[in-house]
């Protein structure tokens, strides 16, 4: 009987340390993933780094690696055949074209309302009368618009003396950003300023960025977007 517990012992004893030699080879793969130095990375880019050079010179471009973004774009195109890759680079880069064309013209926002206050009226101190069984009103909304696969968002408090369409102002610009989704080409925001019209009726959001590929490598490195938001 001590024999069998003893074997029985033994064996459990040899399956613990394989076990233990199993987790610790795969803990060290991962550490060796994760720890795969900046060097390495931009040496084993280096072939497409070429392609993109390549690109650059046919068409004056400035398609680049950043180097916060080079372990990403690692991940994304390591497996890509350099044939593949260039496809990919050519194609991005022509829709970053047409985005930009597109960014040029006027963008729009829609309004959502977060909160909304009846006030007393604030127009009587300019001399504004509102019509009769109307009431001022305050509300918290924010806007959104669609630019380049990115959303741009702005918080504000808009004022209506008489509550009806047309007749809105920005009376506080609460924050603006954007957010964007990497499955396509996308707007990267890396400053934004904002300006009130005269009138306070339009907010002018100026961002300052760069569009950049699902794989992570930039295709257009300074690129200005601007969108107009309206308190309506």
């Amino acid at each position: 009987m001590f024999k069998k517990l003893a074997v029985i012992a033994l064996s459990l004893l040899l399956i613990t340390n394989i076990s233990l030699m199993a987790n610790a080879s795969e803990i060290k793969l991962e550490n060796n993933e994760s720890t795969m130095s900046i060097d390495t990375i931009r040496k084993e880019l280096e072939p497409y780094q070429e392609v993109i050079d390549k690109i650059n010179a046919e068409y004056g471009s400035s398609i680049g690696i950043s180097e916060e973004n080079l372990e990403k774009v690692y991940n994304n195109v390591i497996n890509m055949s350099l044939s593949d890759f260039e496809n990919n680079v050519r194609t991005h880069y022509l829709e970053a074209l047409n985005f930009q064309k597109q960014s040029q013209n006027k963008v729009q926002s829609q309004k959502i309302v977060q909160s909304q206050e009846d006030t007393a009226f604030e127009g009587r101190e300019k001399g504004l009368k509102p019509k009769t069984g109307l009431q001022s009103i305050r509300e918290t909304i924010s806007q959104t618009a669609e630019v380049g696969n990115a959303t741009i968002w702005m918080d504000s408090v808009v004022f209506s003396p008489y509550g009806y369409a047309g007749t809105y102002i920005y009376s506080q610009i609460i924050d603006y950003g954007s957010m964007y989704s990497t499955v396509h080409n996308y707007f990267s925001a890396t400053s934004a300023t904002h300006s009130l019209s005269s009138d306070k009726k339009t907010c002018t959001v100026a961002l300052k960025g760069k569009l950049m590929s699902p794989e992570g490598y930039d295709l257009l490195v300074s690129q200005n977007v601007t969108v107009y938001f309206f308190a309506n």
